[in-house]
């Protein structure tokens, strides 16, 4: 799949294949191309999450804005329970979790989210609005 992602004035499209970023496309693809390059990694998808609280704030602090609305991250994911820990990465200098933030007040807005398992698909995001609160 692609995920729109904006990085200051520069917007990329990250190719993301088996949960990991496979390309960047767009405005400075070279630099962020040659950044998972450096460290395969950091191109682990480390988080998929629902921010849920209708009081957050969206002020630039990544803290506080990912509780606003949806966000992923790339890199580590071992202390949210994942697979890749520092262990993984080539060294200190090149560990990342990177969170990227589409909670309301963001320039880059989700449409849709819809999650697959065994009892079906479910729509949890619609046109940026969660589906189910």
């Amino acid at each position: 799949g692609e995920i729109p992602v904006l990085d200051g004035d520069r917007a990329h499209i990250y190719s993301v294949s088996e949960n990991r970023i496979v390309g960047v496309g767009g405005d400075g693809a070279d630099t962020m191309n040659a950044y998972f390059a450096e460290d395969p990694a950091r191109a682990n998808i480390a988080e998929f999450a629902f921010g849920c609280n209708p009081d957050a704030v969206v002020w630039g602090n990544v803290l506080e804005d990912e509780k606003a609305g949806f966000h992923w991250a790339y890199g580590r994911s071992e202390h949210l329970d994942g697979t890749v820990g520092p262990g993984a990465f080539k060294g200190p200098e090149t560990i990342v979790h990177q969170d990227i933030v589409y909670a309301r007040e963001c320039p880059i807005q989700v449409a849709s989210v819809v999650l697959s398992g065994d009892a079906g698909d479910v729509e949890v995001i619609r046109e940026g609005e969660y589906t189910l609160f």
